[in-house]
């Protein structure tokens, strides 16, 4: 459909608006709930808030950069560049404020993006479901009309298959472990530590394991 032209100083009308904001390449056209859009409008003010780094203070940008040093030597440097600051500075209640403030806002976009990634594996998920559903009907028609046919050209497409050897099914209902030898069999094992715990605290001893106390310090 063509949109509609409009005189010089005139103001575009609305098709025209619609169609110049849906082909404009700058902007993403998608399906997208509200609750989504919104987790990528917060993901992308916390990407751009954190990145720009003029807005940082000194000890913001020694701490942040922390996560980027890969060697030993890089972070002691950087831990004698923040002690330097921090006794040279008598606004460490403030500095250390806007620190966990920019904390705060890490933790507000680890919890944005997890959502997003759980959205879109669930899309993820469900597309390839839908996939697998197409190619299981076509295979099961292809195998009515032509049971004999290893190999078809489609228009755009070609079936093509292929022999499967060797392949081991188990039935876990009906396999006796005992006759599988040891090296066909895997086994995990963890300890549950609130079990152990229980234990521990009614007298029993094990090598190797210990039960001690500590301080946890925590952020609100």
């Amino acid at each position: 459909m063509t949109a509609k032209q409009t005189s010089n100083g005139s103001k575009p009308s609305t098709q025209q608006k619609t169609q110049e904001t849906t082909a404009s390449p700058s902007i993403q056209v998608t399906s997208l709930k509200g609750s989504s859009n919104q987790l990528k409008s917060q993901i992308s003010s916390f990407d751009l808030e954190i990145q720009n780094k003029g807005s940082l203070s000194p000890i913001e940008i020694l701490v942040d950069s922390l996560a980027d040093v890969e060697t030993d030597e890089e972070r002691a440097e950087l831990y004698q560049s923040i002690q330097d600051y921090l006794s040279q500075s008598e606004q460490f209640i403030q500095d250390a404020d806007r620190m966990l403030h920019l904390r705060q806002k890490y933790i507000s976009l680890a919890n944005s993006r997890k959502q997003e990634a759980k959205r879109l594996n669930a899309l993820a998920s469900a597309a390839q479901h839908k996939a697998d559903q197409i190619e299981e009907r076509v295979l099961d028609v292809m195998g009515k009309l032509h049971p004999d046919e290893t190999k078809y050209s489609f228009p755009s497409f070609e079936m093509k298959s292929k022999i499967v050897s060797n392949v081991i099914d188990i039935d876990y209902l009906d396999v006796d472990m005992e006759e599988i030898p040891l090296d066909c069999q895997e086994v995990s094992v963890s300890i549950k530590k609130t079990a152990i715990k229980t234990h521990i605290k009614n007298g029993a001893h094990f090598k190797g394991v210990t039960m001690s106390s500590s301080r946890k310090y925590r952020f609100e």
